[in-house]
């Protein structure tokens, strides 16, 4: 976890950023001239090198955000995939689309859905310990005509996979992350792994969890649903990772259950019916009154 001094900026600012003017000097309003701007964020404009070098000091302080913003605004979510900047198109769907829609899906269902799909699809009944080597991943294709909170998704697939996968994935990565008291950038290592054991251990000492799992979820557009799960986790650019605490009520009420319930095509079924805004159960049965 970052340190107390550290201030991590959010790679998702609701609403976005403020747009700095583009045919004028930031700093002293200047028009009619050439304009360089800042080389990292390639956002805020400067007509010299004076004005810019005035004008750090408070820059620095969310130069970062808008580098993580221009990044959120474009609209490639897979590798290999052609994108361009949404900025003025709001028939696009963006990166920053797509994280705040599966970070909606994610509260509505961390809790209950991916909880259960969890202790299902990976028996955590009879190996809890599976959850420090492995990890729970789902697809989803986005429902643009969505009224239901808990439907915003539908289920594409699903799959345990082994940390490995995340491993490749983030080998050498780190987050980058701005001091609070001087305003430079250093990095912390923060991958997805590292949240998990973080939050585990946050779990076991203050709430008294067995553990905690780690589900990841990737939107697929409709040309990518063909994709493996795997190929999918390894491929997005806008993933979401929730660590999920992991406690014993559960573990008693999924060991009630009968065995068929851990078989995978009966898991997933759930799944689905869950995620289309229905109880976890293999018929769709409508939630309790209230529930969100």
């Amino acid at each position: 976890m970052a340190s107390s001094d550290c201030v991590v900026i959010p790679p998702f600012v609701e609403g976005g950023l403020p747009i700095p003017p583009k045919d004028e000097c930031f700093v002293c309003k200047k028009t009619g001239v050439n304009l360089q701007r800042c080389s990292k964020c390639r956002t805020f404009p400067y007509c010299s090198k004076e004005c810019q070098a005035g004008d750090w000091k408070e820059h620095k302080k969310i130069c970062l955000a808008y580098i993580q913003q221009g990044a959120l605004d474009y609209t490639a979510t897979s590798k290999g995939m052609k994108g361009r900047s949404k900025k003025g198109r709001d028939n696009l769907r963006s990166r920053g689309d797509v994280i705040r829609d599966l970070g909606a899906t994610a509260r509505r269902h961390n809790g209950d859905t991916f909880t259960m799909a969890c202790w299902h699809a990976m028996n955590l009944v009879q190996d809890i310990g599976k959850a420090k080597t492995h990890f729970l991943a789902v697809t989803l294709s986005r429902n643009p005509n969505a009224t239901n909170p808990r439907a915003l998704h539908s289920l594409v697939d699903a799959a345990v996979l082994p940390f490995a996968v995340l491993e490749e994935k983030f080998s050498g990565a780190a987050l980058l992350a701005q001091d609070a008291s001087s305003g430079s950038h250093r990095e912390i290592p923060m991958t997805p792994l590292d949240m998990l054991r973080a939050n585990e251990r946050e779990r076991i000492r203050d709430d008294g969890a067995l553990g905690a799992v780690l589900v990841t979820c990737v939107e697929l557009g409709p040309k990518e649903k063909a994709k493996s799960v795997e190929q999918a986790v390894r491929d997005t650019m806008c993933p979401t990772y929730h660590p999920l605490g992991l406690f014993g009520v559960h573990q008693r009420s999924v060991a009630a259950m009968p065995a068929i319930v851990f078989e995978e095509r009966f898991w997933k079924l759930c799944l689905r019916n869950a995620l289309d805004g229905y109880a976890w159960a293999l018929q769709r049965h409508p939630l309790p009154a209230g529930y969100e």
